[in-house]
């Protein structure tokens, strides 16, 4: 660029400033044809004429320029004239200072600031700007300068040691945006952090604290996406950076947490869990009796969940302080003395008969227990023997009751740490625990034996505490307990107990309690009156969730196969024992022995049971053995997969008992689970052996099958699964002879029963090239847009999309080692939308504009909340259309939609502009007849408008109160529930109180 030109520019920008010189400017200064000083000298009459307007105007178009310059673009020279330049700007009118401060906020961030301008900016800016005098923006550009040396060259601004420090609190001071707070906030935390405060330790913290608790409520709109949570984090940040702060802000919080507002309380809760460790001990001992009132009263009041629960965190935060300085338990402490003085008020409760009470005080004892492993050694020992001699001495049943559940919480605790000064106080009460515990497992009250069981699953827990012999004793009551009783929360409670016996004592249960069990499952029951004997499927499934170590999978494994192979003197059905074995590997499988057990022992079984005897096997037997397969796939390395591949695809193509691709015999064809889980579960980079005979065999079977939709729907998954992972040039072969298939149904030259297989196929084979970003899937995608409206097939269509749209545990998923790139949804969703938005539009016929609000739908349920948030305002209109079509789908996923729109800020506020559309149908499904679900579903959406503004609301106050009435009377009593909550909450809409 010529001098002449950006001379004129400049001129003509000091008479109208405009966005386009600055960027010219710069551009010049990029390719080097603009010296920078040369254009400051240009500028050098408009910098210093008498018209203060004149002077801000040239100061703004440097800083414009500096603003879109890079920041490599100018000298080290350059910049240091700069800041020499802008910094005696400062001392210039007042009017002149926003401009300038906008130019430094650009300088600072330049590459080559020289040594000592970082100084100078900050010590220019402390001296000379009135930060409280500026505008909202200056005032930030004031922060951003100070944020950005602190980034680059905090060891530089060190040196200034307490000038900066006190030029920063003068600075922030009575600040009040919530924009410019954040990084104020931001700032301070650096500053505190990397500065001595020396004098200024008060003065930092009170320019801090006057914003505390934190009282800011976001604008409806909320353009600038500071929210409360935000600011109070902040916040709280700060006041946790230093323990000097803990003189002053451990009162402060103990003032806040006294007041009726329950934010403050919570707040001051929260800000003492995170400030305890910081201010140690010595500076909590003076409080933490005050502290400990406050936070009890909370407790047990229990006005408040997220009180109690802050109360309870910050007590945690305490004890766990008061735990880092102790060396020796037996020597006196803060901790000891506090403890001792809790548990004295503790003995008295616990002679009450108040279960509330006792419950939450023991809940604040729990809390200490939990926290550390000193505090539990400190309480333990106490708190023990007086719940036993409660319990023994109290005769009410409800408080027995109470007594038990809480010691059983206290033996929890014990476990959890796991340490043998602990686990020593649970030894030294063994004998009473034990008498106690097989007392309520032998009982007849069925809450009290529930809490036996759980006392007993506790005590396992606790290492070293019982021995085999007391173990196996334990084990043997609960099953008898086990055996004889018919409820389901006793018997729950009992299998619970016998994992835990079974991980800590796997000899027991392997020589006494497996044996038994398993005797009782052979064992032909009498029918008489009076008595219950557990049913052998019932059984064995018990069996199978108990057992979790490969020793007692042994035994295990070996009565499922002989079952599985033997049709007579059967325990229970094939579903069951195929059942069984999945459950008990399933539950284990992050056990790398279970997993080689699996391999070693399981698989060569299932092949042979696959080979003699696949006849006898029912759909779900080979589901539950093609799960096994899939579990195994998924944690092994590529070489052992696929050597599990070379023998499954050995026993499914060479073997001339079975062949189930080539097989006209639905026996062998069901079998295809199987070999889908195996070789679909192979990683891309490994070798399929016979690749091309399994995919010409499965292509063959997915289009000519006639015989069993579910053995069709089998072949195209496997597939799709396959596709997925071939190299490019097969996927083309593959998608050009699929292509020839389905051509008929675009053509409407297809039978129904083909149109539906053609359209599964299309769906399919679409989801595993969409999956890998294949530009195919696209296509296929715009084919199946281009279906819906078709009047023969377009419903077909529309529910295909929930295929693509979904994820499937037995196909292309990622613990199968597919083919799927992140995001995948939401691009399609921003590819296609429009799309699907425009065949609606041109769309005549209601039921055409169904298929496209059915695709829409699913398109829509699987997008996180903020990208559907994002794009909604154009698809709500349609959504509220979809609650006039009777298709209980498409209304179960619109009601839901509108519920997640109703908990979420930004949706409510969208949907204020639609109650007039919406609580219309909402009432009128709220008695559709065909589905209690759906009605339930609009009375739930109608209770969640409630959380609406309420100015919104009020005008459908009436009419909703009114036309609800009937719906109380719903045949169906959950309904009426919902409808009861829903009327409710209507009626409350501005009342007082509410």
């Amino acid at each position: 660029m010529s001098a002449a030109m950006w001379k004129k520019l400049v001129e003509d920008y000091l008479q109208e400033p405009s966005d386009v010189t600055p960027s010219k400017i710069a551009e010049g200064l990029q390719n080097g044809s603009i010296q920078l000083l040369v254009c400051m000298e240009h500028l050098g009459p408009s910098l210093t004429n008498t018209d203060t307007s004149i002077r801000g105007c040239a100061t703004k178009l440097i800083a414009d320029i500096l603003h879109n310059v890079s920041t490599s673009c100018l000298s080290s020279q350059e910049v240091g004239v700069l800041t020499r330049f802008l910094c005696e700007k400062l001392c210039d009118h007042h009017s002149i200072q926003p401009p300038t401060l906008h130019a430094l906020a650009a300088l600072v961030t330049f590459d080559n600031l020289p040594d000592g301008c970082p100084e100078q900016i900050c010590r220019q800016i402390f001296r000379e700007v009135q930060n409280q005098s500026l505008s909202q923006v200056d005032r930030r550009s004031v922060y951003n300068i100070i944020n950005s040396l602190l980034s680059t060259n905090l060891a530089e601004l060190q040196a200034m040691k307490s000038d900066f420090v006190h030029g920063y609190i003068q600075t922030m001071d009575a600040e009040k945006d919530p924009r410019n707070l954040i990084l104020a906030f931001q700032i301070s935390k650096t500053v505190i952090l990397n500065f001595s405060l020396g004098v200024f330790v008060e003065e930092m913290f009170e320019v801090i604290s006057c914003y505390f608790p934190v009282s800011f409520t976001p604008p409806p709109d909320n353009p600038h996406g500071i929210t409360k949570e935000d600011l109070v984090l902040s916040l709280r940040a700060c006041l946790a950076s230093t323990p000097l702060f803990g003189e002053y802000c451990l009162p402060l919080l103990l003032e806040k947490l006294t007041s009726d507002i329950q934010s403050a309380k919570i707040d001051s809760l929260q800000t003492l869990a995170e400030c305890a460790g910081v201010y140690g001990s010595s500076a909590l001992k003076e409080y933490i009796s005050s502290f400990y009132s406050c936070i009890r009263k909370e407790v047990v009041e229990e006005n408040s969940e997220q009180v109690k629960y802050a109360g309870l965190k910050a007590l945690s935060a305490i004890i766990s302080t008061l735990s880092a300085d102790i060396a020796d338990i037996e020597s006196p402490s803060i901790l000891k003395s506090y403890i001792e003085e809790i548990l004295a008020e503790y003995r008295v409760y616990l002679l009450k008969s108040d279960v509330k009470i006792l419950y939450s005080t023991s809940s604040l004892l729990h809390c200490i227990c939990r926290t550390s492993s000193i505090a539990c050694c400190m309480v333990l020992p106490s708190v023990i023997s007086a719940i036993l001699l409660q319990y023994h001495n109290q005769t009410q049943i409800l408080c027995r009751r109470c007594l038990i559940d809480i010691l059983n919480i206290y033996i929890t605790c014990a476990s959890s740490h796991n340490t043998d000064s602990v686990l020593s106080i649970v030894q030294s009460h063994k004998t009473d625990l034990l008498k106690t515990y097989t007392d309520l497992i032998t009982t007849r009250d069925k809450d009290m034996s529930c809490h036996g069981i759980q006392g007993v699953a506790a005590i396992f827990n606790c290492r070293n505490v019982l021995t085999e012999k007391e173990a196996d004793e334990l084990g043997h009551h609960l099953v008898k307990k086990l055996l004889n009783n018919k409820d389901k929360i006793i018997r729950c409670e009992t299998v619970s107990a016998l994992k835990i016996l079974s991980q800590k004592f796997t000899d027991v249960v392997k020589t006494s309690i497996l044996p038994n069990l398993m005797e009782a499952l052979k064992y032909k029951k009498m029918d008489i009156e009076g008595e219950y004997h557990v049913p052998a499927e019932e059984l064995l499934s018990i069996i199978a969730d108990i057992t979790n170590q490969v020793s007692l999978m042994k035994d295990v494994c070996d009565l499922i196969f002989l079952q599985l192979t033997n049709n007579r003197d059967k325990l229970c059905s094939n579903a069951v024992l195929s059942q069984s074995l999945y459950t008990m590997i399933n539950n284990n499988k992050l056990s790398s022995d279970v997993i080689q057990f699996t391999i070693d022992s399981v698989l060569p079984r299932i092949l042979q049971l696959i080979q003699h005897h696949y006849t006898t096997l029912t759909t779900t037997d080979i589901q539950h053995l093609a799960s096994i397969y899939r579990i195994t796939m998924a944690t092994i390395d590529n070489s052992a997969s696929t050597n599990i591949v070379k023998q499954i695809t050995e026993v499914f193509l060479h073997n001339s008992n079975i062949q189930p691709l080539k097989s006209s015999s639905m026996e062998e064809r069901r079998l295809l689970p199987i070999l889908s889980a195996v070789i679909c579960s192979l990683h891309k980079s490994e070798i399929l052996p016979d690749k091309d005979v399994i995919l010409a065999d499965i292509l063959a079977l997915a289009v000519n099958n006639d015989d069993d939709d579910a053995i069709d729907e089998n072949c195209i998954k496997c597939l799709a699964g396959l596709i997925n992972k071939l190299p490019e040039s097969d996927v083309n072969v593959i998608v050009s002879k699929i292509e020839e298939y389905i051509k008929p149904v675009f053509t409407q030259d297809t039978t129904c029963k083909q149109n539906e297989r053609c359209i599964l196929l299309l769906a399919w084979v679409t989801k595993s090239l969409v999956l890998r970003n294949h530009p195919t899937g696209k296509v296929y995608f715009e084919k199946l847009i281009s279906l819906l409206s078709n009047s023969t097939v377009g419903h077909i269509a529309a529910d295909s999309f929930i295929i693509i749209l979904s994820e499937y545990e037995d196909i292309l998923n990622r613990a199968m080692k597919a083919d799927v790139k992140m995001f995948y949804q939401q691009r399609l969703f921003v590819e296609h939308c429009g799309q699907i938005l425009n065949g609606y539009n041109q769309s005549d016929d209601s039921e055409l504009k169904k298929n496209y609000l059915i695709a829409l739908s699913h398109l829509i349920k699987p997008l996180p909340k903020h990208v559907f948030l994002s794009e909604l305002p154009p698809l709500l209109p349609l959504l509220i259309n979809s609650l006039v079509y009777e298709d209980e789908n498409l209304l179960q996923l619109t009601l839901a939609t509108i519920q997640t729109l109703c908990a979420d800020d930004s949706g409510s506020i969208i949907l204020c502009k639609q109650l007039q559309a919406i609580i219309p149908q909402l009432l009128k499904l709220s008695q559709y007849q065909k589905s209690m679900q759906i009605r339930m579903s609009a009375l739930q959406c109608l209770k969640s408008l409630t959380k609406l503004p309420v100015h919104f609301l009020l005008p459908y106050r009436n009419s909703v109160t009114r036309l609800l009435q009937p719906v109380l009377d719903d045949r169906k009593r959950l309904v009426r529930g919902e409808a009861v909550t829903a009327r409710t909450a209507w009626f409350l809409i501005a009342e007082p109180g509410s």
